[in-house]
């Protein structure tokens, strides 16, 4: 017991968590029940009082007193460690600039992990953080470094700047991600669980060559604002894209769509490196869409568009295809499909190169088709 209390008051007070004071409060309360019940079986046990006829604990007062001092210890020791040890969820504000770990906090102390934290200067990432919602100020700068992880188990709202740079830790948001300022992705891996939704003049980019980027829910992108991630990372959407802004994701990194989801909205996407789309992919865009790399179908593909749809790598569907638009829709190298293509639109549809259709097609009155390559 010396030795535990010991350690207690000699750990420096900025150390003086539920990391350490759980532990020892648990040793604490094990010893002094252990003991208690020890000597309430020696005094309540009829064997035991036999063999010590002088025992204070024959007396029945003594005994009912024995066994209320006991219960209300357990329920004062229970009601000190769950009541003084469990730390209540705060709001907590960056005061000074600097490392996350050592700069000033307000109210004082680094954040805990179900705290909501603003931060309200530049602040750099140089420890694993865990945090409920995180939101970064109008100006103010949250930078990752080094293999350090930021976890946000609730939502990301960014008027400010969230950047990753050479970085490659992990950023994980259990909620929403709102962005009115920029997110620049970089070397680890970003998943945003929620929806993602980019207002105003914000913007997503991407300048690195590692790190998946993965959005689950619905990515939004509004009008003035600008996802043009520009390198090779890959890409994974879930959620589906809705786009009234800028979608330009150039670069080599492949872009994978999962699910049964709708890619459009008002304004032109263009997407660079290799599209494979593993769900049931409706295209229904009122701007130009164009794929500038090979694209793979997975599920049932539909393209619906009223502006002009440019395939210009080869495209493999291994569903059907459904061609249902009433603007052109170019295919500038090959198709091939082993599912039912049907053509129903009344935009001309082209193809360039050449057109292999093993599970048929059907075309519908007043569509067009050209063929070029076969």
């Amino acid at each position: 017991m010396q030795h535990m209390y010991s350690k207690l008051i000699n750990t420096p007070t900025r150390k003086m968590s539920g990391a350490y004071l759980f532990p020892f409060f648990g040793q604490l309360l094990s010893k002094v029940l252990g003991g208690l019940f020890s000597f309430h079986i020696a005094h309540t046990n009829p064997i035991l009082m036999k063999a010590n006829p002088n025992s204070e604990r024959q007396h029945p007062f003594l005994k009912s007193r024995g066994m209320f001092q006991l219960s209300a210890l357990i329920v004062a020791m229970l009601l000190f460690c769950g009541g003084s040890l469990v730390h209540a969820q705060v709001t907590k504000t960056s005061v000074t600039a600097g490392p996350w770990s050592t700069i000033t906090w307000s109210p004082a102390g680094v954040p805990a992990a179900i705290d909501n934290v603003i931060i309200a200067t530049a602040v750099t990432v140089n420890t694993p953080v865990t945090v409920n919602n995180l939101t970064i100020n109008t100006g103010q700068m949250l930078t990752m470094s080094g293999l350090n992880t930021l976890a946000v188990t609730g939502n990301l709202t960014s008027t400010g700047t969230l950047t990753v740079g050479a970085a490659t830790g992990a950023i994980t948001v259990g909620g929403n991600t709102t962005v009115t300022g920029s997110l620049a992705l970089g070397g680890g891996n970003f998943t945003a669980s929620g929806t993602t939704t980019l207002n105003g003049t914000s913007s997503i980019s991407d300048g690195s060559t590692t790190g998946t980027n993965t959005f689950t829910g619905l990515l939004t992108v509004n009008a003035g604002s600008n996802f043009s991630p520009a390198n090779n990372s890959p890409f994974v959407f879930s959620g589906g894209i809705s786009n009234a802004g800028t979608f330009n994701k150039s670069g080599t990194g492949t872009v994978t769509i999962n699910n049964n989801v709708t890619i459009g909205g008002t304004s032109a996407i263009t997407m660079a490196g290799v599209v494979t789309m593993n769900g049931a992919t409706t295209i229904n865009n009122t701007a130009s869409t164009t794929f500038s790399g090979a694209v793979i179908m997975n599920g049932a593909t539909t393209i619906n568009n009223s502006a002009t749809t440019t395939f210009s790598g080869a495209v493999t569907s291994n569903s059907t295809l459904t061609l249902n638009s009433s603007a052109a829709t170019n295919f500038s190298t090959t198709l091939a499909s082993t599912g039912l293509v049907t053509l129903s639109g009344t935009g001309t549809t082209t193809i360039t190169g050449t057109s292999t259709f093993t599970g048929g097609a059907t075309t519908s009155t007043g569509t067009t088709t050209i063929l070029t390559g076969n």
